[in-house]
């Protein structure tokens, strides 16, 4: 029979010993990433209540910015009633006036709903950059 030739072993041996050092380094780096994930999760569970939070707002928000622009509409609709009672030239003043508020307030209503979405977002943004910065200087002390 042939013989193997010694640098051969030698070679395989320390490729051997090389993939098991590796090996044990992987499995520490995923007992490390386990943890990890440990360590978060209350973190990102706390900030995902936060989120539903700002989002239950904003909602809100929006709901109450609609029923103004429904009281608004419904507040056109009244005046454009009166003014047609008085009948003639008046009539079409009034509905060419309604029409236009109308316009005016259907195109102005989403502003004001994602102007007051936007400024609610940032605030409680701020807000939380604010509580972080505090946390941080006390845990610091």
């Amino acid at each position: 029979m042939t013989e193997i030739p010694t640098a051969w072993l030698w070679v395989t041996g320390i490729f051997a010993g090389m993939s098991i050092i590796v090996m044990i380094f992987q499995a520490v780096l995923i007992a490390a990433l386990v943890n990890l994930i440990k360590d978060l999760q209350p973190k990102l569970a706390t900030i995902s209540g936060k989120v539903h939070g700002i989002a239950d707002k904003v909602e809100g928000i929006a709901d109450r910015v609609e029923g103004i622009a429904d009281s608004a509409k419904g507040i056109a609709d009244t005046a454009k009633g009166t003014v047609d009672t008085i009948g003639g030239k008046a009539r079409s003043v009034a509905t060419t006036s309604a029409h236009k508020i109308e316009e005016k307030m259907d195109t102005a209503t989403p502003i004001f709903v994602y102007a007051k979405m936007a400024i609610d977002l940032v605030g409680a943004f701020l807000e939380m950059r604010e509580r972080k910065t505090r946390q941080a200087a006390r845990n610091m002390q």
